[in-house]
């Protein structure tokens, strides 16, 4: 009774350390499964043997993205007014240079009137400024003259310029009044935002030349009744100098407000700054439109765009983008156009990956060149095709003959009637093949499938293990059950480490993973 309690223990114990080793280790204690997909194989009516031979190899990626302009301009006017002319539409090509639009400047072209008006009126001041200077000047240096070589001067000339000089002031007061009550009117018009601040800065300066003209007066008849002859005639030349900075201060504003006005009327004509094509037109003529320094940045009038380069936006994984340069060439497909293909190169990588349906992957811009006929419009969806890795006339072997065991790769090379161990150092790879680049020299056979004799060795592993289990009931009583049970679980998961090395392709630490482009 205690020795089959004893077998009792042993046999549990040997069952629990397989189903551990089976729950851990899948690939490499499920030996019999291998051996299942192999006559599986053979029944299938699959190649289960490969011949090296000699091939072309070439690994790319794929991936979407929108096609865009890679010029497109937003057309809106820099000043205000309202649509005059607009002789384009929807789909028109227009050369760089050749009007978009033009807006109603009937208003400037006024305005630019009354400013010329106002230059040449400054000219006439600046004139009789300048006349009246040197006239004052020539008496000032009569009258030093006279004053030097201390001459009398003449009583019936003094009383007659008295008279004159009496004259002036008045005039000058009427003067001065008249342009007192213009400048206020003009004041309060400016005030109320009912006159151009031109205007208003004009009224002020004539107010200011009246009030000199009368000062000036009133020094010419101050200076003929004073004992200051000399310096009176001083300040009536100051005075006239300050009348002609006066009319040339004028004269230079209405010159600055002249090309103001200009410079408007320039962008009122609207042209075309390179070779496009008119994407939108949303305003019709005779619509009134804001310029760009307005509320929204202004209206929009036109969206174009130079269909010559187009631009592809997309998302590329970031286990590829590290095997991306830019200027390499980019085969790309248009859904809406069948049979269509072009080329193109990549011109940018981001430097900072995003998140995009998911996916964590690096923004890419593909630029192509773009002929008018191929049809391709902006919006469309392009499939494109990007070569990664390529070899020419390579020895190479399906995916499916190599084998890992603990990061060596190697092959079953068959050798008479078995098939034997190669290791091997592979190079380019794609989805269905791999580059040989040392190990074999072609021509050689090579197995799909685990052998059979590899299969055995796993078997033989696995039997020893659990030998070495019931090698381990030494013992009495308890204590030997324990023992047991220890070396049992110990020879067990050692077998299935053995059992990884003979091969199997399946993903585990010790079996033989398959090994695709993205994990090279």
């Amino acid at each position: 009774m205690k020795s089959l309690l004893v077998w009792l223990v042993v046999l549990g114990t040997l069952g629990g350390g397989g189903y551990y080793a089976y729950q851990k280790w899948p690939d490499k204690v499920a030996f019999w499964k291998t051996a299942e997909k192999a006559d599986a194989a053979k029944k299938s009516g699959r190649p289960t043997t490969a011949v090296v031979t000699p091939r072309n190899i070439s690994f790319a990626i794929s991936a979407a993205g929108e096609i865009t302009p890679a010029e497109q301009v937003s057309v809106r006017p820099e000043v205000s007014g309202r649509i005059a002319r607009l002789p384009v539409d929807l789909g028109d090509k227009v050369k760089k240079g050749d009007i978009l639009f033009t807006l109603d400047d009937s208003d400037l072209q006024i305005e630019r009137s009354q400013r010329q008006t106002e230059i040449e009126a400054t000219k006439l001041q600046i004139e009789g400024a300048r006349l009246s200077l040197e006239k004052l000047q020539l008496d000032y240096d009569r009258t030093k003259q006279i004053f030097e070589k201390k001459l009398p001067l003449d009583r019936s000339q003094r009383q007659t310029e008295i008279e004159a000089a009496k004259l002036q002031i008045e005039g000058a007061r009427l003067a001065l009044e008249k342009l007192q009550l213009n400048f206020d009117r003009s004041k309060q018009l400016f005030e109320d935002k009912l006159l151009a601040k031109e205007v208003f800065e004009n009224a002020k300066t004539e107010l200011d030349q009246a009030r000199n003209n009368h000062a000036l007066a009133r020094n010419n008849y101050d200076k003929l009744l004073a004992s200051e002859v000399l310096e009176n005639a001083k300040i009536e030349v100051d005075l006239a100098r300050n009348n002609h900075a006066l009319a040339r201060n004028s004269y230079e504003r209405s010159l600055k407000a002249l090309q103001l006005v200009e410079d408007r009327i320039s962008k009122t004509k609207i042209t075309a700054p390179f070779n496009c094509t008119i994407l939108t037109r949303p305003v019709s003529v005779g619509q009134a439109v804001s310029g760009s320094g307005g509320v929204n940045s202004g209206t929009e009038v036109l969206t174009i765009a130079d269909l010559s380069e187009l631009i592809i936006n997309a998302h590329i994984n970031q286990a590829d983008v590290t095997r991306m340069t830019v200027n390499q060439k980019v085969q790309i497909e248009v859904e809406a156009v069948a049979g269509l293909k072009l080329f193109g190169r990549v011109d940018r990588i981001a430097p900072q990956a995003t998140i995009k349906n998911g996916i964590k992957g690096f923004s890419t811009r593909i630029i192509v060149r773009n002929d008018e006929k191929s049809g391709v419009r902006p919006g469309m969806t392009a499939n494109l095709t990007i070569p990664l890795q390529a070899a020419d006339n390579v020895l190479a072997v399906p995916l499916a003959a190599v084998f890992s065991d603990q990061g060596d790769r190697f092959v079953y090379v068959k050798q008479d009637d078995k098939f034997a161990r190669a290791p091997i150092l592979i190079g380019v790879t794609d989805y269905d093949y791999a580059e040989v680049t040392k190990g074999l020299q072609g021509g050689e056979t090579v197995s799909l499938v685990t052998p059979a004799d590899e299969v055995g060795k796993v078997q033989q592993a696995f039997g020893a293990a659990a030998k070495g289990g019931k090698s381990g009931k030494g013992g009495e009583g308890k204590g030997g059950s324990k023992g047991g049970n220890g070396a049992s679980s110990g020879k067990g998961g050692e077998g299935g480490s053995k059992g990884g090395s003979g091969g199997s392709r399946t993903s585990g630490s010790g079996g033989g993973e398959r090994r695709g482009p993205p994990g090279q």
